[in-house]
This record gives structure tokens, sequence and C-alpha cells, in this order.
């Protein structure tokens, strides 16, 4: 399930600033969180569960292949979410989804797809520039689903 990384991604967000403002936004879009297989353990800890108790309570395997994305409640929203006051329940150890957040690999496929993940998220042109080694980083990170 490796999404491809456009060749040309630092051209599209160079100069970029980033400070993630914890609006939530990226929170309450639609869509999957992916649970890479490093996410388990340091999750499942951080909320006092074995692996395996973890997995049965927030796991639902992906058909047709050997991953998993966490089951969303029945709004569905994540779990560990809190609307009311936009904050992640498990910021410390939170998804590599999650943490790569605004740089990944479908963001960076053309300046359109940026300037629409621009619009969504008030942390990008905020904070300090972002060094082209950290989106690589979060780009090759967030590919690995």
């Amino acid at each position: 399930m490796a999404y491809p990384i456009n060749p040309d991604w630092w051209t599209i967000v160079r100069g970029t600033r980033f400070e993630c403002t914890q609006c939530g936004k990226c929170c309450e879009r639609p869509g999957h969180v992916y649970i890479h297989p490093d996410d388990i353990e340091p999750v499942a800890g951080y909320l006092g569960l074995t692996t395996r108790r973890f997995m049965k309570k927030f796991a639902d395997k992906l058909k047709g292949s050997g991953g998993y994305t966490l089951r969303m409640d029945n709004r569905g929203d994540c779990p560990f979410y809190c609307a009311e006051d936009k904050t992640c329940g498990i910021h410390p150890v939170k998804f590599i989804q999650c943490r790569t957040y605004p740089y990944w690999p479908e963001h960076v496929e053309t300046p359109a797809a940026w300037s629409e993940v621009r619009e969504e998220c008030e942390g990008i042109g905020r904070g300090r520039r972002i060094r082209k080694g950290e989106v690589r980083y979060c780009l090759e990170e967030s590919a690995r689903f």
C-alpha cells in the first residue's frame, strides 16, 4: 500500500514554515488512520494496554493486506480525539500518519494539492522554516503505508 513520492516534492514545499496550532482540522478530516507496526507498542503502552488488547480494541484489519487501520468511533472520528478542546489523547505517542501531517506524498503530488492542504491547515505558513531533511523524513515515513 506504499504511496509513491513525487520526485519534485521539494520544489512544491520549499521555504514552507510549519507549526502545529492544534486546531484539530487534520483530526476532523474524513478518512482512515493507518496503524504502522512501529505505532502499536508505544501507543498500547501509553494507554496501559497490552499490544494484543490494544489491537483487539482499536484496530481493524485491512482486507487484502496485512495492515490495520484505527477503528473509528460511532461518528467516524478518531477515538483519541477530543473535539471539544481540540486535543489528542495520545499526542506524545501519536501514530506516524498523524506525526507526519501535512507532509504526506499525496499532498505534494502537485502544487494544486499542496495549495489545497495549505488552505485547510492553519499551521502551514507559521513557525520556523522546515528543513528539506525533515520533510523528506515525513514523506518517507508516511509513504510506508
